[in-house]
């Protein structure tokens, strides 16, 4: 059964994720620039990371209606918001699963230099996933 705490966490995780990506979108728009670093990205990491993966359901599925939100508002089309959606969960996904286990479990840091070069290849790996899987929808 699903707990009040158990949905807390993902709730917040997804509105901050959500803010954080309008806050984007607008000073974007603003400002004519091209952020080349997506912070939204990086909450959904730390929201999976952060929560024991039995419960990454829920942290997904609450992100996932963040960001066909922000998608909607975005692009105006459900088919492209649902695949950037998808897409940003997957690279998610995989930047947290393979970093908990290069990590050896939540909540370590990196214990070495190859730790660190192995984080950064697991991010570059996310992040071409994601790309690819984005790719269609453009």
């Amino acid at each position: 059964m699903i707990r009040l705490e158990h949905i807390r966490g993902p709730v917040l995780a997804a509105a901050l994720w959500f803010a954080c990506a309008l806050l984007s979108l607008r000073l974007e728009a603003a400002t004519d620039a091209k952020l080349l670093i997506w912070i939204p990205s990086a909450i959904a990491v730390a929201s999976l990371y952060a929560t024991p993966e039995r419960r990454w359901p829920l942290v997904v599925a609450a992100l996932g209606v963040a960001q066909v939100a922000i998608g909607l508002i975005a692009v105006g089309s459900l088919a492209m918001a649902a695949g950037f959606a998808l897409a940003n969960t997957i690279e998610a996904v995989i930047c947290a699963g393979l970093g908990v286990k290069v990590l050896g479990g939540r909540g370590r840091g990196p214990q070495s230099f190859t730790d660190i070069v192995s984080l950064f290849a697991i991010a570059v790996t996310g992040c071409a996933a994601g790309a690819l899987i984005a790719l269609p929808f453009r």
